[in-house]
């Protein structure tokens, strides 16, 4: 059943993600790095970033130069950083530039002292708050070097990164020697450590937000002639006798009171905001509550596929209960009662095809949306594609059966190449739609894969977990309570006891908590589990109770 949810999930969401791809341009980055007695300076190190987070690591050559061929959307335009490291200097040279124009240069000016020698260092430091400690970072890291330190008061440490206690205040000259298996460079600077006052502790004061604890209570009101889905009871609670507490909705609505009841005039993410008022203290509390869209039906146990020859489509019921009555919508004001029909459209575009059916009365509706065109099935294209990672580069081969006229590939970054066997260096680990775009006979045509990169560091980098289900047992709706330790996207699943998957939804999480309802007044009684599945992945549940 897994295995069908996740091809359920890519057959609907693969047509979609075609028409994603933007109008892609090529943008030129080019320039030479100068050292102040104008000589060029070969072997220097360059790094571009843009806006989205990629980087570029590159050098010069002989003659000082550097250029950067990138692909770029048309519109709007991309903003680049180009950095370079200046030798006499704690901070890098950094300059910007944007993709508006085919190609844009901007050329640097360093200092000429070992301007030639590529192992060029500093380091940065700050003094850790109560202590006369300080903190060392050396810049940039090279692959391979030894790092030392000379503290200036007789100590010395070791690393890229250290940390060193002075026995009394003062300027102290500290320098770093870094030696690698191409290079040897040394940094020297001032710093300065001051003498650690502690102050005496502040007398507590009234209405301060120390030494108190509030939390709040979110559900779902019980439906009545009088409440929607969208109607919620917000309940404050704390550990000293509440005074007054005011609320922020989040869509604009304010309100007051220790127990309070609120409607939603629209689905949405609202920031709820309580602010818990005591004798002495007070505490203001903020949770992120994901309100539903209309109530989700039981899943219908249907599903259809489809292919195309040219204009005419194909589809291909999947009935897993005998339906009373079915019906086709092909999305062009034609329909049909045939189990398996073929249907030819009049021109290209996108269309919603919906299968509708009626089971023991009841009619449920499955839809998707198709593209039909006249260019090349992609199920037909003469090629496909291989690829291999390893940490964050991946190789990729391609399998022509025909000669293409020319081809290009997208590595789903914002990279590009016309390399029939290229590897590419992805700037973090991720999910990648890689396309592989072809010209045959004056027909374009194109195969795209996702791949999956990982730095071999954790493959899910966040922290996710179901706090509750509240209430449990669920008479009505029900509130997921999930923390989050960033800003991520989750599919959140209700299955029965078997795994069967009962109902699914999109989540936004917030960093922190967030409150999502769930609609199970449609559910029949008994025992369900929530799942969150992340990168195809399922990384928390819970299990609750339906009256």
């Amino acid at each position: 059943m897994k295995q069908k949810f996740i091809h359920f999930i890519l057959t609907a969401l693969l047509p979609l993600m075609a028409f994603s791809q933007p109008n892609l341009v090529d943008f030129k980055m080019y320039g030479t790095v100068y050292n102040t007695n104008k000589e060029p300076v070969a072997e220097w190190p360059v790094t571009i970033q843009d806006d989205n987070k990629a980087i570029w690591t590159l050098k010069t050559d002989k003659n000082g130069f550097y250029k950067q061929l990138v692909s770029v959307p048309e519109k709007p335009s991309t903003v680049f950083e180009i950095t370079v490291i200046d030798p006499c200097s704690r901070t890098p040279i950094v300059q910007k530039m944007e993709s508006k124009a085919g190609s844009d240069f901007r050329d640097f000016i360093i200092c000429a002292i070992n301007s030639g020698n590529p192992c060029r260092v500093y380091f940065k430091f700050s003094q850790i708050k109560g202590s006369q400690a300080i903190e060392f970072f050396a810049q940039p890291e090279i692959k391979g070097a030894t790092y030392k330190w000379d503290f200036g008061d007789g100590e010395v440490g070791e690393g890229f990164q250290t940390t060193h206690k002075y026995a009394k205040e003062g300027n102290y000259v500290v320098v770093l020697h870094v030696e690698s298996p191409t290079c040897v460079g040394d940094y020297k600077a001032e710093v300065k450590v001051e003498t650690v006052v502690t102050n005496p502790p502040k007398p507590p004061k009234v209405n301060v937000e120390a030494h108190c604890c509030g939390t709040i209570q979110i559900q779902s009101a019980p439906s009545t002639t009088n409440t929607s889905s969208n109607t919620f009871k917000f309940t404050a609670r704390g550990d000293y006798k509440i005074g007054e507490v005011t609320w922020d909705f989040g869509d604009g609505e304010k309100g007051t009171g220790i127990e309070v009841v609120h409607t939603y005039a629209k689905p949405g993410k609202y920031l709820v905001t309580a602010t818990i008022a005591g004798e002495f203290c007070k505490v203001e509390i903020k949770n992120w509550l994901h309100v539903s869209d209309v109530v989700t039906p039981n899943p219908c146990p249907i599903d259809f596929n489809f292919k195309f020859s040219g204009l005419e489509a194909f589809f291909a019921s999947n009935f897993t209960v005998k339906p009373d009555k079915f019906e086709w919508s092909f999305g062009d004001g034609t329909t049909s009662t045939d189990l398996n029909p073929s249907h030819k459209y009049a021109k290209e575009g996108e269309y919603k095809v919906i299968l509708r059916a009626v089971f023991n009365g009841v009619e449920c509706s499955i839809e998707k949306i198709i593209k039909v065109t006249t260019g090349v099935n992609p199920s037909a294209c003469p090629f496909d594609f291989q690829f291999k990672s390893s940490g964050l580069e991946a190789q990729f081969q391609s399998t022509f059966k025909e000669k293409p006229e020319k081809f290009i590939w997208y590595f789903g970054d914002g990279g590009s190449s016309s390399d029939a066997n290229p590897g590419h260096q992805y700037p973090k680990a991720g999910e990648y739609r890689v396309v592989l775009v072809a010209v045959f006979n004056g027909k374009e045509c194109r195969v795209e894969k996702i791949i999956k990169i990982s730095n071999g560091i954790n493959p899910n980098p966040v922290n996710i977990e179901i706090v509750e289900v509240a209430p449990n047992p669920v008479i009505d709706d029900a509130i997921v309570v999930i923390k989050s330790d960033q800003k991520v996207q989750v599919t959140l699943v209700v299955a029965d006891v078997n795994g069967v998957s009962m109902k699914k939804q999109l989540v936004d999480l917030e960093a922190g908590l967030n409150k999502v309802q769930v609609i199970t007044k449609d559910l029949r009684p008994g025992t369900y589990l929530v799942y969150l599945y992340y990168n195809g992945a399922i990384i928390a549940k819970e299990k609750f109770q339906r009256l």
